[in-house]
């Protein structure tokens, strides 16, 4: 009976990580518009977090945010709980990105489009 158990407790861990294994990432596409996936190491090269804070805050408009929005709702919660934008402050955001960017295998434009819409829906 404890093998059956163990047996089935290792079933079901490796379930759990092949659905967190890397996935092919669809490309958005909005009018004619075409994002590439490309695994980008460091987003924004070493700029600061205030400095990406005032690059994506330059690129906020309606297109780019909902863009950001559709890259966020098909890539984020693949492999952990969902986050809703407004949880957080975009300067935390901004952290969570640098480092869960690679994880999503965003280029960096993607990474700047999410950056858009959570910096648009982030708590103040």
């Amino acid at each position: 009976m404890n093998k059956f158990i163990y047996s089935l407790i290792a079933f079901v861990g490796i379930l759990t990580i092949s659905n967190c294994s890397p996935k092919t990432v669809k490309n958005t596409t909005t009018e004619n518009k075409n994002i590439e996936t490309v695994n980008v190491e460091i987003p924004f090269g070493s700029k600061s977090i205030e400095e990406q804070m005032d690059i994506v805050r330059s690129m906020e408009t309606e297109e780019n945010t909902t863009d950001g929005g559709q890259i966020y709702q098909a890539n984020c919660g693949k492999c952990h709980e969902f986050f809703q934008p407004d949880s957080r402050n975009i300067g935390s955001w901004m952290k969570v990105m640098k480092r869960m960017s690679k994880e999503a295998k965003l280029s960096e434009q993607q990474y700047k489009l999410v950056s858009v819409y959570l910096n648009s829906k982030a708590k103040a």
